[in-house]
């Protein structure tokens, strides 16, 4: 006998069920992607609807929270308006060097392998650039969305080979508004080129962003003199990028003081020179 073929299916509040597929979908219920038998779906509904609350409700709680508006003064906006133009500059000439640097890689696969299993994952990743990094992880089963100031050609092909379960989007992430949540968000190594005036309203998306309970994981410049409490700023391409290197003391106290625990650091050599990254894990504390 045949087994049955089940559809997993989603309404308007974000709660999830399984329908027969030979059947027609009730009203106000539409389907999420997944088939297949009715333990494989069931499963999968596991993996995704980790806050079972309806979505009306999550919506009513979050309108409850005041916001706390971050004031950027015009110079300031500039200065990152300055920056972004640059990273689309060297994108456009084939002046990404980052791109094909292996230790963006093997962060990413660190932290899979020691704060992640299967199944699958909804991840989201600022700034994708040319989706290396993006790619690791799609390559795991994990669903993917990500989001640069300029779109790649690869983005494409990441797309045709992957279909669904990637998504990317030009943009600033600071402007970012979207009301998805996500398991985990990633940010390999796009911090640490902010202005600090810039911090507060990073945190603060990537806080909205998180599911409860879900992960950050953060890429910095590692400062390596270990007599200080903050590392050191430098700026590069004619003063418009800049680099600021972290103590491990001041990346705990930024997690802490916007909601997050910090797990775990590790260090990566950056391959091409003396310098270290530092793998940063940390938890949305609720």
């Amino acid at each position: 006998m045949e087994e049955t073929l089940y559809s997993v299916v989603v309404n308007s509040e974000k709660q999830y069920s399984i329908w027969n597929t030979d059947k027609s979908l009730p009203i106000g219920w539409e389907e999420e992607g997944t088939k297949g038998t009715k333990e494989d779906c069931l499963e999968h509904i596991k993996t995704i609807w980790s806050d079972i609350r309806p979505k009306s409700l999550m919506d009513y709680i979050e309108r409850q929270i005041p916001k706390k508006k971050v004031v950027i003064t015009q110079d300031q906006k500039d200065k990152h308006l300055e920056a972004i133009d640059t990273y689309k500059k060297r994108y456009s000439a084939g002046l990404d060097t980052w791109s094909g640097m292996d230790y963006l890689k093997k962060g990413i696969q660190i932290f899979f392998n020691d704060y992640t299993s299967l199944p699958s994952k909804d991840v989201f990743e600022i700034g994708i650039g040319t989706g290396r990094s993006s790619e690791t992880v799609l390559e795991l089963g994990h669903s993917l969305t990500g989001i640069d100031v300029i779109e790649n050609d690869n983005w494409s092909i990441l797309k045709e080979k992957y279909g669904e379960k990637f998504h990317a989007f030009v943009g600033d992430f600071t402007e970012y508004t979207r009301s998805k949540k996500y398991d985990i968000v990633l940010d390999n190594g796009c911090l640490h080129h902010f202005e600090p005036e810039y911090y507060e309203i990073t945190f603060h998306q990537i806080h909205h962003l998180l599911k409860s309970k879900g992960w950050f994981y953060l890429a910095v410049f590692k400062e390596d003199d270990t007599s200080v409490e903050e590392g050191r700023v430098e700026y590069i391409d004619g003063g418009k990028r800049r680099c600021k290197y972290f103590t491990k003391k001041e990346i705990a106290a930024l997690f802490d003081h916007y909601g997050f625990t910090l797990k775990d650091t590790q260090e990566v050599s950056r391959s091409y020179d003396s310098l270290m990254t530092m793998l940063c894990i940390a938890q949305k504390q609720s």
